[in-house]
């Protein structure tokens, strides 16, 4: 009875950690810096299994803001469809190409090609963003801004061209990205596995005490 019950915890604490192991997701903080001010942010989830090259489709979620000198100018969620217009995207495309490797975007081709981006354009409303073969840039409410251009592709000769500003920073795993409140702490498969030894060496050490103390008396 005392073994099958050793046996009975040691194997819900390893199927814990597998599940553990197996619910993680890798989580992103997004970037951009545009010109006369203006700036992009946002995050992206896909599962951890994932390697190489991924497209919109693999995603868990993703969500922008665009900002000028620190104002919003708007919001999307790609899981919700929500934006910050009255309008809804009746014709939204989302073009989004991400090399889990190296932890870049794909960059330099067409914003509609596979090393392009293209996130909520065309559009009626909402914030969308586009990077090109020569250009990065945003729109608000479905209207090119122009103003926020940088120039990044060898075809533009006009003007000084300078390196992408997109990048994607991975955000650590833990219990402050999927719960934001903090309240609730989700202990790492290691942690889960240390803990279960610990209950099967003193079971294992209270049974010997106890076969022992059988056999004396």
């Amino acid at each position: 009875m005392k073994h099958s019950m050793f046996s009975g915890i040691l194997l819900s604490v390893i199927c814990l950690a597998s599940f553990s192991t197996s619910s993680h997701a890798a989580s992103y903080k997004i970037s951009w810096t545009g010109d006369n001010g203006h700036a992009m942010t946002g995050k992206f989830k896909h599962a951890d299994s994932l390697t190489g090259v991924i497209n919109g489709t693999h995603l868990d979620s993703f969500s922008i803001e665009g900002f000028q000198n620190n104002a919003s100018l708007g919001h999307w969620d790609m899981t919700s469809g929500e934006s910050t217009s009255a309008f809804r995207e009746s014709a939204s495309a989302f073009n989004f190409n991400f090399d889990t490797n190296t932890g870049t975007f794909l960059t330099g081709g067409r914003s509609d090609t596979p090393s392009g981006q293209l996130w909520n354009i065309p559009s009626d409303g909402g914030f969308g963003f586009f990077s090109g073969n020569s250009s990065q840039g945003v729109y608000v409410n479905g209207e090119h801004v122009g103003t926020s251009q940088i120039f990044i592709g060898s075809t533009v000769t006009t003007v000084g061209l300078v390196p992408s500003t997109l990048r994607a920073d991975r955000i650590p795993s833990g219990p402050n990205f999927n719960n934001p409140g903090g309240t609730v702490v989700n202990p790492e498969p290691s942690t889960i596995l240390l803990f279960g030894t610990g209950i099967g060496g003193l079971l294992a050490y209270r049974l010997r005490k106890q076969r022992k103390s059988t056999l004396s008396s």
